[in-house]
């Protein structure tokens, strides 16, 4: 995370308002981008799913930019690696306003966070349905001339 800091430091020493942004997944279909998302992992008896307030922003601006679909998915990982691991996935409304999800403090962190409900979420229980999600609702339809 550290990076991005030095990096946003040396670029508005140049002059005007500068963002860099770090997206974890870009889904091209077709040659036109599909989706792009955030991909968090936590172990599966953490209790609360949350984001940086500055990621969540910034995938909600990118994507009304680029006009396509935003995600973020957790992945939920188990103690032992023979249990692999299950998923929990959010689509994103990228017109959202503020008071959909409104940023909260966290005691001991730096900076807003944004939180996703488990109710609210696909719950996907290995990788290969997580996959097959994925294609069935933004590379199937772009193969069928939809969009």
């Amino acid at each position: 995370n550290n990076y991005r800091l030095g990096l946003v430091q040396e670029f508005k020493s140049c002059g005007g308002k500068v963002g860099l942004y770090d997206i974890d997944l870009v889904l091209e279909v077709a040659g036109r981008i599909r989706m792009i998302a955030e991909y968090k992992r936590f172990k599966r008896e953490f209790p609360a799913y949350m984001i940086p307030g500055y990621q969540y922003v910034a995938l909600k601006k990118i994507a009304k930019m680029m006009q396509v679909a935003c995600i973020l998915i957790v992945e939920l990982v188990a103690d032992d690696p023979d249990e692999g691991s299950e998923y929990l996935v959010w689509t994103i409304d990228r017109f959202e306003g503020v008071s959909a999800r409104p940023l909260v403090e966290i005691e001991g962190k730096r900076g807003k966070w944004a939180a996703f409900d488990p109710g609210y979420a696909v719950r996907l229980n290995t990788t290969d349905a997580l996959m097959e999600w994925i294609t069935n609702t933004f590379i199937a339809p772009s193969s069928e001339g939809g969009d």
